[in-house]
């Protein structure tokens, strides 16, 4: 029967609580006196208590575990000993056990590891005989606050429920709700368990050809293959342009039957789009193809609105929602364009012009470079400031040997060989391996 002087009082994960043990085993946790539960509570205490010395290979433990649970025996620091002793080779499986004046081994009829825990049953019922287990137990709900309530056909007196707790990720821009555990962000690997805001910082691969954004993680390109997270390898025999939607798009293109007739090169790849060199944007299904420019100088975009420059100075607003062009406007000697906000960035001989979306000019400013970064324009006035590479979505300042790469963050490199705009990251490459600036 249950002596309630034994039962005290605890703080439990902030919670003032009621517990009953008795020889390193609970028999009740809650916020209700245990004496409302005394059958319950003295059913279980009928159960044998064992003290369990395992000498064996961790990974067959749950084997024992599950043996002493179905036969009723429970584990805690009981008066009697029971050591359990395995040897596993292969498939075979020797097994010593001494408990309560009993042994047993089969070394004379070694048993497979699926056979452990049948083994063990049969010896615990010869020591303790068949065990009848008591029909209810408690279930202890863990969260902000202690619920126990009362279970039937429990495998253990009381079994934790931990309550699954959500927390607001911020990654970059985006936001995510996700479950506690273990998660992997931009190829590092964090454990969630609170709000918390993660920082894109650039990530190093050393001797990596290139890299390319996969999921979560990366693929790498080093020495003519292709390398996934997984172990896989994936011999090509060009650098892909990009990787998108698990595939390797390269930087020629040709497609059949009519949608293209002719091979060409992209220049971009922009919210599920293809650019095309030549002029032609398409979606990744090739399902259409649409003819928007000569040859492309550069280009930009910005939500359904892409904007291109071509080699004949002629500005063009596409509308690639609706699949429909939206105005032209010749720029005399244009040479670069990037929009920010509500405007159009065109520079053209020594200075920029600004157009709105409506395709006005609306002002002028004197500058010998332009770049666009997510936190505005940024003029050059001289060439010893150096030059500026335009992407869609970053901008890439080159001077002597310092490269330096604007997109949330600032970030500042040297001795780069190339600077990759991709479609989720942007990669530097150096003499040494490839710097990865997620987007």
């Amino acid at each position: 029967m249950i002596g309630f002087a034994d039962e005290r009082v605890i703080n439990f994960l902030n919670n003032e609580v009621l517990i009953y043990e008795d020889k390193g085993v609970i028999y009740y946790l809650g916020t209700e006196d245990p004496e409302n539960y005394t059958n319950i509570i003295n059913e279980w205490l009928q159960l044998p208590v064992v003290t369990l010395i395992y000498n064996g290979p961790e990974e067959y433990r749950t084997d024992v575990d599950q043996a002493l649970t179905h036969s009723g025996v429970i584990q805690g620091i009981g008066d009697t000993i029971m050591l359990v002793k395995l040897r596993v080779s292969g498939d075979l499986t020797y097994i010593s056990i001494s408990c309560n004046g009993e042994t047993y081994e089969n070394s004379e009829s070694l048993c497979t590891t699926d056979q452990i825990t049948r083994e063990i049953q049969a010896f615990l019922e010869r020591v303790f005989g068949e065990i009848e287990k008591p029909n209810f137990g408690f279930l202890v709900h863990i969260g902000e606050s202690i619920k126990t309530e009362v279970i039937e056909k429990p495998s253990k007196p009381v079994t934790f429920e931990f309550e699954q707790k959500y927390f607001t990720v911020k990654i970059g821009d985006s936001v995510r709700y996700l479950p506690e555990g273990f998660y992997t962000f931009t190829g590092n690997t964090i454990y969630v368990s609170k709000n918390m805001n993660v920082e894109l910082t650039p990530l190093y691969f050393e001797n990596a050809d290139m890299v390319y954004c996969y999921g979560d993680q990366f693929v790498v390109y080093k020495q003519g293959a292709l390398r996934y997270p997984d172990g896989k390898i994936s011999c090509i025999s060009q650098e892909p342009y990009d990787l998108v939607q698990e595939e390797a798009v390269p930087y020629t293109v040709s497609v059949s039957d009519g949608r293209l007739d002719r091979k060409a090169s992209v220049c971009g790849i922009y919210d599920g789009y293809m650019i095309f060199s030549n002029g032609t944007i398409s979606p990744f299904s090739f399902a259409w193809q649409m003819k928007v420019s000569g040859p492309i100088l550069e280009w930009c975009a910005q939500n359904d609105y892409l904007f291109v420059l071509d080699l004949s100075s002629y500005v063009r607003l596409i509308d690639l929602k609706n699949r429909k062009l939206l105005w032209k406007k010749f720029i005399p000697r244009a040479w670069g364009i990037g929009v920010f906000e509500d405007k159009l960035y065109v520079g053209a001989d020594n200075g920029l012009v600004m157009i709105n979306f409506e395709g006005e000019t609306i002002g002028e400013h004197e500058c010998r470079d332009f770049g666009v970064a997510p936190n505005g324009v940024i003029y050059l006035t001289n060439d010893e400031e150096g030059h500026f590479i335009r992407y869609n979505d970053v901008c890439v300042l080159i001077r002597s040997d310092e490269v330096t790469v604007y997109t949330d963050q600032v970030h500042v490199f040297h001795n780069v060989q190339k600077v990759r705009n991709l479609s989720r990251c942007v990669v530097v490459k150096t003499d040494k391996g490839c710097w990865v600036i997620p987007k």
